[in-house]
């Protein structure tokens, strides 16, 4: 169980981003990338049937609270390969998307930590709603987490949300054009991220003129107050525990117009979260502080057809 605790959620909770709230827009064949004379529609293009499997590897740095104690953690990797299936593709753009983890590897200081692929599939595998835009209309399926997650806004079931790291605006957009978008990823009771995404200039070294580039910046500040039961509490009065701090990051991600889905990307991630006890201590050994600092590194790789393979290469 602390195998699997300690890589979910140092990703999350470094990618308290990320992943990655983001959400994807569904589109049929033919809609993506259009181009006006005023800039260009980006849209995402999901097929039924056809899969889109993704490479998520997070490197990270930090310390981590692990059942209530820091844990420093200076070489961290988590590399999963989530699988993304649309079923069905309404005629008003509604799309059902079945999300699969297909293997999981996790390293903790350069030595392989072993996991259970079938607990991280009974959390993160569920079929998700998307509306044309980008919404998330439903979320069915997902397990309950086996640990508790300590960073407001942040939900390791949440992690399909970095297949699709950008909502699209449905306007036509040119190079420059920044917009805000909603993720996926960081929400919940307590938490209002910002994000924000802009469409950079072509690369002048790819001739491809499909591919575009898009920056992403986001942010979260975190405040949040606590009972002893780690239930969200409105008044500072009531509260057993005070959690606050930021979490930031962004990156550059490559998006192909013509295919209409997100072929490559980084992502570099900062937190740093306070958990100070403001009530009386429920147990003598119950911590006053608990600190959480993350430096994380995700990248995104759009996978070949063909069988999934874990880290190491193996099917």
């Amino acid at each position: 169980m602390n195998c699997m605790r300690t890589p979910i959620l140092v990703l999350l909770g470094a990618l308290a981003t990320i992943g990655t709230g983001l959400a994807q827009t569904a589109g049929g064949p033919g809609s993506s990338g259009s181009t006006t004379g005023a800039g260009r529609v980006f849209a995402y293009q999901l097929v039924p049937g056809k899969t889109l499997r993704y490479k998520l590897t997070a490197h990270i740095k930090g310390t981590i609270p692990l059942l209530g104690t820091p844990t420093p953690i200076d070489d961290g990797v988590i590399s999963l390969v989530y699988a993304a299936t649309p079923k069905t593709l309404l005629a008003n753009g509604l799309a059902d998307v079945e999300l699969k983890v297909e293997s999981v590897d996790v390293e903790l200081e350069g030595l392989p930590v072993p996991i259970g692929l079938e607990d991280a599939e009974k959390v993160l595998n569920q079929t998700v709603t998307f509306s044309p835009t980008g919404e998330v209309k439903k979320i069915t399926g997902g397990g309950p987490l086996p640990f508790g997650v300590s960073i407001p806004g942040v939900d390791p079931k949440r992690l399909y949300s970095l297949l699709f790291p950008v909502v699209f605006p449905t306007d036509p957009v040119k190079p420059g054009d920044t917009w805000p978008f909603k993720s996926e990823l960081l929400g919940g009771q307590g938490a209002k991220p910002a994000f924000t995404a802009t469409l950079l200039p072509p690369d002048q070294q790819n001739s491809d003129a499909s591919l575009a580039r898009i920056k992403t910046d986001f942010a979260l500040n975190v405040d949040q107050n606590f009972d002893a039961n780690h239930k969200p509490v409105a008044d500072p009065s009531q509260a057993h525990r005070v959690t606050k701090g930021k979490i930031t990051g962004g990156g550059v991600l490559t998006f192909d117009a013509a295919a209409g889905r997100f072929t490559k990307g980084q992502l570099n991630i900062k937190a740093t979260i306070s958990d100070d006890l403001t009530g009386q201590p429920q147990t003598p050994d119950e911590p006053k502080s608990i600190a959480s600092k993350v430096d994380a590194v995700v990248t995104l790789e759009l996978q070949p057809d063909g069988p999934a393979k874990t880290a190491s290469g193996k099917t």
